[in-house]
């Protein structure tokens, strides 16, 4: 069964596309640069466009994308910066089939699987949400990379078979910075129908 580790991707060096712009409008980054408070994450409409067989995203200007750097693995986003805690924040999609009846089943067997691979996992809340057409299970979990605490925000959906995952990930000390922004793009998760006949998805943007 596969669980779409949150933070083990493997290098993605050559492959990053900055992009230039700005996310939200009218600052000159994001996060603001310390000791400036955040600033309010509107809804990512004004984010990057990608594309990629079956799902589409917006992700903030300025974040650097790595596109399929790895199997399972449809984009990779980080910061253009390290946040104060000195690690950058990511957002990783995965897609990939699975062989779970329910979206419930798959991620009772994800998280534990991922408790087998990461550092001391903790689920510190798990709740089934409605962003769209499509249900989600969110699951807020956090773990530990060498000195970092780490915290995650996971959203998962189920069609036909294929399993998709967006995950952002964030020191914990950096987590309310960042909180609002990770949910902002996971509400512009799309999830596309082949048409018949078709070889692939439809085309989908993020």
């Amino acid at each position: 069964m596969t669980a779409y580790p949150a933070t083990a991707v493997p290098s993605t060096t050559g492959r990053a596309a900055p992009t230039p712009g700005d996310w939200p409008p009218g600052e000159p980054a994001w996060p603001p640069d310390p000791p400036d408070p955040p600033a309010p994450s509107p809804r990512p409409t004004g984010g990057n466009v990608h594309h990629t067989p079956a799902v589409s995203l917006a992700v903030p200007r300025r974040w650097v994308t790595f596109d399929e750097p790895a199997p399972g693995v449809a984009l990779v986003a980080r910061a253009p910066r390290a946040a104060p805690s000195g690690f950058t924040p990511e957002l990783a999609l995965h897609t990939g089939p699975v062989d779970a009846s329910s979206l419930s089943d798959w991620r009772t067997g994800a998280m534990s699987t991922l408790a087998a691979q990461l550092d001391a996992l903790e689920v510190e809340d798990t709740d089934l949400v409605d962003l769209g057409a499509e249900p989600a299970a969110y699951t807020r979990f956090s773990h530990r990379l060498g000195g970092l605490d780490l915290m995650c925000e996971q959203w998962a959906w189920l069609h036909d078979g294929v399993g998709v995952t967006l995950t952002g990930t964030v020191a914990r000390a950096d987590y309310a910075a960042y909180a609002d922004l990770f949910e902002d793009v996971a509400a512009t998760v799309e999830l596309s129908v082949p048409a018949p006949g078709s070889a692939h998805p439809a085309e989908a943007r993020w």
